[in-house]
Parts: C-alpha cells; structure tokens; sequence
C-alpha cells in the first residue's frame, strides 16, 4: 500500500510540473563556464517540486531554494555552458530525501575563508581612517545545499557610515557573488549631510565590481607599497573618492569575489555529486569561470509567469511590432543598448536609465511608472534584462529614507510608535519622534542628488520585479526597511489620488514579497489603515447611492493647462489622477481581499467611464480633466452639452489614454454581471482606442492589470 502511495505521488508530481516549468539560463561571457545558476520560479509552479530536481534536456543538478515572500522560489542550477550559450528546459522531480551532498566552500575559497569578509574604509574629511569595530556576521541563508548566504555588517568606527555585505557561498564554486551597501544614518549625526575623501574596500579575494566602467570606478590594486597599512597585500577597490552625502543616503556596488588558490598549494580539479548527478571542474574549467565572471554573470528566468506576476498577476503584454518574434529584435535592442551605456564612463549617483528620476518629483512620464515592469524578462523571457535592470535598481539604495540605529541595526517602527513621516522625512509638525533630525528641517541640504520617493511619483516596479526574479538579499532588506517607514505615515491624512493608488500599488506587491510574516500583517494593517483615512476624507462619501449626485470625485483638483477665463485654474475631476488610485485599490483587493477596496475602485470606475470619457466624431476621448461643480450643484453631472472639444467644462488639451485605460478594463472587471450597460461602454471605449493592443512597452506595462 505505501509502495502505491509513493507512485502514485511521483506520478502526480511530474504531471503537475514538467509540462509546467520552461527555464532560459544564460551564460553572458565569451567565455564557457561551470557554476551554479539562481532562477526564480512562480511559487505555485515550484510547490509540487521536491527539493531536488533535474534541469533536462542537460541533465543538470537543480536544488530547491529560499521563497521570495508568497510570489516566487529559487532554484539553483549547476550549469555547463559554452560561451554566450542560453540553454532553455524543464525542472523534472527527483527526490525530496534529506540525504543529499552537504554545501561545502571550494577548496580555493575554503583555503583563506577571512579573506572572504570584505573590510570597507571610509577616510574622513580630517583624514581619520575609520573601519567597522564591532561587526556582526549573519547567516540569513540556509535552506538548500546550493548556496549559504551571509550578512556582514556594522557600524563603521565612530561615522555615520553603516556597511552591509551580502555573500553568496555556492557548493564547490570558487566564484563568490557580493552586494555591498554604505548607508549613511545615524541618530547622532548632528547635521543634515557628512563628508569624506574615500571610500574603499580592502578584499582578500580579488572583487570584480559590476558595471565598474559606467560606475566610474577603477579596477582594484594589489597594496603592496605600505607595509605597516592593515591593507597591505589586499585587493584595494576603490569605491568613492571626495563625496558630500545626504542624511539618510546611500551608495551600493555589486559583484564577485573571484577567489583563487593560495600560493604554495597546487592546483587540482573538483567536483560536486549527488544522488548519481555529477558536475567535474579541470583546473582549466575552474580558470574559464573566473575569467567569465570577470566579464559578466550566469542569469536565469522562468518564462510562464503569465496569470502569476506580481499584484495584477499580468504579464505585459507584447506590443504589435513585436507580436511576430515574441519580443526578440526589440530584447536584443535593449541588450546591446546596455552593452554600449556601459561603456560610457559616468558616476556612481549618475542617472539610472530604469528608474525614476533622480529628483523623484519631477513631472511628466518616469520609466518606473505603470502596472509593472520586467516585460523583456517575464513577457519575452529573456534573463539579460536581469543584468541589464541590476544597475537601475540599485537607486533604491541611494534615496534618502533610510534610518539607522546607534549601533547600525535598521530602524524599527515598533519601537518608535510616536514616529510620523511625510514622503519619508520626520513630519516636524506632528511626530513625536524625530530620531535625531533636526526639526524643523532645513530648507535644503548637500545630497547626491537622489531625492527620497515623494507619494505623489512613487514608484518601484523595476525594483519588485528584480526582487521577485532573484530574491538578493540587499534587495529583501531595503523592502523591510521600506516597509517600517511606511507604517510611520501620518494618520488619517488623505494625499492626491495618484498618491493613493502609488502607495496601495507598491504595498500591494511589497505584501507579496515581504519574507516576515510579521512584517506582511502590519503592512496589511497599515494599508487598511490608509484605506479608512481616504474612506473617511473622501467628498464623494455623502453622496453614495444618491442617484441624482453621480460625481463622488476622490478629491478635486486642478491642471495648470485647466484655466477659466480670467486665468484662475478650474476646480477638476482630474482623471488620470483617479485611474492611478483605481490601479492601487484593485490591487490592493487581490492581495489583501478586503472587499473595500474593490468597492472604491468599483466606484471611482463608473465615475471614469460615464463621466470622464466621452464620443464625438464616432471616436472615444478621455478628458483630462472635468469640471467639478460646487456649492448646491455639488456631486451633479456636467449636462450633455458640455462634453465637445474646447469646452470650458471639458479639458482635453491633454491625451492620457495611456494611463487611463487601466480604469476601463477594471471597470469591465467589476461591473462584469453586475452591469452589462457599462460592460458594454467598456468594450466600445477599448475597441475603438486599443483595438490591436499597445503600441509600445510604456502601454503595455501601464496596461497590464487585466486582460485586453
């Protein structure tokens, strides 16, 4: 009967995930290479997957890793690539036994294992040499035989400077990925910003910096001229010379340590077994997987996250020019687009160029905004945009929000319970705490350049979609980090729609991604929270189920282009504003489920589709902003007559369709079987303005809550 049971769940297993799984794993490099390779995989794809697997058609050994939140789980796969090769394939089950090979360092990295722990240097503006002094080293990675994954860090001597480093140790491999963030914040620091000459990290092994030519950073030295210096034959790499930077601040590099024998031992071969799978390294395979990395990493996607991605669960989808080849001319574009930035000599704090900007308040259209991000990897399925995305993510690191306690340990919410913020910085007015700012707040102070998120243009969606496709580390604590300040917001204090639907969008997938199960409660409670505030500032709440009073505005508004006859601006329904907060509190029910949300973005839809968007010459027209009536006319419609081109009641100056229609397709959603009037206005509106899809990927990420 057992010997039945056990087939029969083997058999249901592999039905469940061979069909199911379809892997791309790509060597970047010229350079052939055998290491391990990280691919996230949807979690309710990689739950029937036991701990063990096999990546076929090679035969590769694939072991079950670490969960990304509730949204994604890592396996990592030990490759054999030829040079710039991307190999495509299946997980297939093998075991979930307990009795595989243990992880275990290489013998190169085994041989010296301090020299794996990074020093990093800050050189003071009195030239006072400062160095961690008490620093912590954390295991924050266990859970598969692949890889362990260690956080060091601490407080660097007497600054305001606090280090983290993230190592990543794979079974058998001599190459040594690393993540290293300077924050700078400390509760003691008496002013707004702090300077240094230099900043540097003394390495052991030789560290092999990502993107070092655009970074603006040189390639390490060996010091050997200064013999009395702790840095004396040590990689010196060089992070930052002469910098002034902002409170709350930070810089971030990424990389490899490439670890290499020890002198005086002779160099053999290795390998790694288990459960009859087997990986061997020459002394010529292991050369060739330095070198490769020194060029450029192994990447991996997992292409069916169609119906799974993020809080819409909608992958983007592709444009019309690029429906023929899947997305790949335009993916290749892109790559080689990377290749050459990289090329080109910038800065540290430079522009990112996926991101927001660097003063995060700047108007118009960002590249982070919409539904989602990640199409070239998730729609096209091409691992390269990890790379690629790598680089702009990293702003997360730089924006002024983070906060420290005395002896480095992020700061905790909970502990400071009288805590509120406004766009991230102590709400001098209200909090009870400013966690040693100054308050009121200066003006302005000396930054990088890199503003913290105001609510109005916050973003993150290159940021959620790397952190879902590669669950690093640095990554997973900024979003904990995030997560505190948030739950710092004033209370009951309602901002602009947009700001609304950007922070429900953001927390929406933070819920998905937080690893804390605790931390994921009191995010859903202080969501609810901000529900309540908008419930309760909302000026279309005292006209609910009044037929007569159909305009239940979110809030009124203006446009600078919106201007009655003597100049003054017109009290508006300012539209898109109201579609980006149906965005947020859509997403908002999926993840959370409360039903309130649904209700809101239920309501605010039929005020965009009856009322907002209009025919004329047989062609549909989205408003950019109407006319909100006052005093006794308060929450009545425009009449009829007033929706025309050039009416003084109807703006349409301004096309905003992109960031409209996400609306029209929630209102379908929502009104599906409860109205099939306004269904059917829904349909009309798409028909008419997106009947072939989008045009670009700008749409297509703007559009990417529901289906077409």
């Amino acid at each position: 009967m057992f010997r039945a049971i056990s087939l029969l769940l083997a058999v249901a297993v592999g039905s469940v995930s061979l069909p199911a799984q379809e892997l791309r794993l790509a060597n970047l490099s010229n350079i052939p290479r055998k290491q391990w390779v990280d691919v996230a995989v949807p979690a309710a794809l990689a739950a029937p997957l036991p701990r063990l697997c096999r990546f076929d058609p090679p035969g590769w050994i694939a072991f079950k890793g670490a969960a990304v939140g509730s949204h994604s789980v890592l396996f990592h796969v030990l490759g054999s690539f030829g040079p710039q090769q991307t190999l495509q394939g299946n997980l297939v089950p093998i075991s979930n036994s307990t009795s595989f090979t243990p992880w275990g360092m290489s013998d190169w990295v085994a041989d010296n294992t301090p020299a794996l722990l990074p020093t990093p240097v800050l050189l003071d503006a009195q030239g006072l040499e400062h160095r961690m002094t008490q620093p912590t080293l954390d295991l924050v990675e266990s859970e598969s035989p692949a890889r362990r994954v260690f956080h060091w860090w601490g407080r660097m001597g007497t600054s305001p400077v606090v280090c983290d480093v993230y190592l990543y140790v794979y079974t058998g491999q001599d190459i040594v990925p690393v993540e290293v963030t300077f924050t700078c914040s400390d509760p003691q620091l008496t002013g707004m910003s702090y300077a240094w000459q230099a900043l540097w990290l003394e390495c052991g092994e030789y560290p092999q910096i990502e993107y070092r030519t655009r970074l603006g950073l040189t390639a390490p030295m060996r010091q050997t001229g200064v013999q009395n210096h702790p840095s004396y034959q040590k990689w010196v790499q060089v992070v930052s010379g002469p910098r002034t930077i902002g409170r709350g601040e930070g810089l971030h590099v990424s990389g490899a340590l490439l670890c290499l024998l020890e002198p005086g031992r002779a160099p053999v071969g290795t390998g790694y077994s288990t459960n009859g799978m087997t990986t061997q390294w020459t002394v010529g395979d292991r050369i060739d997987s330095l070198t490769a990395e020194y060029q450029f990493p192994c990447v991996g996607v997992d292409r069916r996250w169609a119906g799974r991605w993020l809080a819409f669960g909608m992958v983007p989808e592709l444009p019309q020019s690029m429906r023929a080849d899947g997305g790949v001319a335009d993916s290749n574009a892109a790559w080689q687009g990377f290749r050459a930035l990289l090329q080109q000599p910038a800065d540290l704090f430079a522009q990112r160029p996926r991101g927001l900007f660097r003063n995060a308040s700047s108007t118009g259209a960002q590249e982070d905004f919409g539904a989602s991000k990640g199409s070239l990897a998730v729609t096209v399925g091409d691992p390269r945009w990890l790379f690629d995305a790598g680089y702009s993510v990293a702003e997360v690191m730089m924006r002024g929000w983070h906060y420290r306690n005395a002896n480095g340990s992020p700061m905790r919410f909970a502990n400071h319970p009288s805590l509120q913020l406004f766009n991230q910085y102590p709400n001098c007015r209200t909090t009870g705490t400013s966690l040693g700012y100054p308050c009121p707040l200066p003006y302005t102070w000396p930054t990088t350049g890199w503003t913290a998120w105001d609510d109005q243009h916050r973003s993150q969606n290159n940021f959620m979609a790397m952190l879902a496709l590669t669950g690093r580390w640095a990554l997973r604590h900024q979003l904990r980090d995030l997560v505190e300040v948030d739950q710092a917001l004033v209370p009951n204090w309602m901002d602009t729609p947009r700001a609304e639907g950007r922070l429900q969008m953001a927390w929406s997938n933070s819920l998905l991604l937080l690893d804390s199960a605790s931390a994921r409660t009191a995010l859903q409670g202080t969501m609810q929270q901000r529900l309540q505030a908008v419930l309760n500032n909302w000026p279309g709440r005292f006209f609910v189920g009044n037929a007569q009073k159909p305009i239940r505005v979110l809030s009124v508004g203006s446009d600078p282009t919106f201007l009655e006859a003597n100049g003054s601006r017109v009290p508006a329904v300012v539209v898109w504003e109201h579609s980006i907060a149906v965005m947020g509190f859509y997403a908002a029910w999926r993840t959370t489920g409360d039903v309130r949300f649904r209700d809101l973005a239920r309501e605010i839809t039929r005020l965009i589709v009856d009322h907002c968007c209009f025919q004329e010459n047989g062609r549909w027209i989205a408003a950019t902003a109407i006319r909100y009536l006052q005093g006794a006319q308060e929450g009545n419609a425009l009449p009829a007559s007033s929706y025309y081109t050039g009416s003084p009641d109807v703006h349409t100056q301004i096309s905003f369709w992109s960031w409209i229609l996400p609306a029209v397709l929630i209102c379908r959603e929502l009104y599906t079987g409860v109205d099939a009037a306004r269904v059917a206005r829904c349909n009309a509106i798409l028909q008419d303005v997106v009947p072939n899809g989008p045009t670009n990927w700008a749409d297509a990420e703007w559009w990417a809550v529901l289906p077409r």
